[in-house]
């Protein structure tokens, strides 16, 4: 599985797409070290990284929809606690277990799936919101 941001993915707020950008390399990066089979050091680094930016885009994103007044800022937030949670889980997992199959699908799933979605839906209303704002 790969991981592109492709064009349609794009919030219209250049910022955000910036990160966006380097969230789905990093992520993509990530993906192709647990298929490659990479040793677990090094998988488990750039598992690290990811979490690390992870929280600050979220950070980004949520001091954006602070200053802009965004009405659906807690549910958003809500979203942000969700891929936290989910991607704790499976730092602790691979920690455990290292990447076996099940997690490997996993976190194709969560990054995959969820990204993607994330993105395509609550992202763009985010844009939607933060243009008419400009």
């Amino acid at each position: 599985m790969s991981l592109l941001f492709t064009p349609d993915l794009s919030i219209g707020v250049d910022a955000i797409d910036a990160q966006h950008r380097e969230l789905f390399g990093r992520a993509n990066a990530l993906l192709g070290a647990v298929n490659r089979g990479t040793g677990s050091a090094e998988t488990f680094r750039t598992l690290a990284f990811l979490g690390e930016y992870i929280l600050d885009h979220f950070g980004m994103e949520e001091r954006l929809m602070a200053t802009s007044g965004y009405p659906a800022a807690s549910k958003h937030r809500a979203e942000h606690v969700e891929l936290i949670e989910a991607y704790e889980r499976l730092r602790h997992r691979f920690a455990r277990t290292g990447a076996d199959t099940p997690l490997r699908l996993e976190l194709e799933g969560v990054l995959g799936d969820w990204l993607v979605r994330h993105v395509r839906v609550t992202d763009a209303q985010l844009g939607r919101w933060l243009i008419v704002r400009r």
